[in-house]
């Protein structure tokens, strides 16, 4: 790679690189509206990662570990003027439980008759081309493709 910086390959393929980002240098903020005494309307942006504002930092990684744990979405808004890389609020993961009415309890069951119920009608159209040269004297169509040799 380019300028010594390290990258991994996916499977040995040089085509999938992939570089580690240090997540201080992604910007990712959390931003709120906030309404001022004189009725005006702010948007008021704070990094998660501020160096400079240790107590802050500790909250912010706790924020990382619930983004990479899949609690937070980050979202980057491109705009004219640039783009904001967001942080969602932490979300209460949704769980719901399949209904098993529906899904058969044993899928090998309706497999097997699937199968089964293809063969026999292969066996059926085979033994009917059987029957029709065997009547009509052509043998050539018993000749059947390596795909469905028998």
């Amino acid at each position: 790679m380019a300028n010594g910086s390290a990258a991994v390959f996916f499977g040995g393929n040089p085509l999938c690189v992939y570089q580690p980002a240090d997540p201080t240098t992604l910007n990712i903020s959390i931003v709120q509206y906030v309404n001022s005494s004189n009725g005006r309307v702010t948007l008021i942006r704070q990094p998660i990662l501020d160096l400079q504002d240790a107590a802050w930092s500790f909250y912010g990684w706790l924020a990382v570990v619930d983004w990479l744990d899949g609690g937070r979405e980050v979202v980057s808004i491109t705009g004219d003027a640039g783009s904001i890389p967001l942080m969602s609020k932490a979300y209460a993961p949704l769980t719901f439980k399949v209904p098993t009415e529906g899904i058969p309890t044993e899928a090998a069951a309706l497999l097997r008759a699937m199968y089964y119920y293809f063969d026999l009608h292969l066996v059926g159209v085979f033994m009917l081309m059987g029957v029709a040269s065997h009547r009509a004297g052509v043998p050539e169509v018993l000749i059947i493709s390596n795909v469905f040799s028998v």
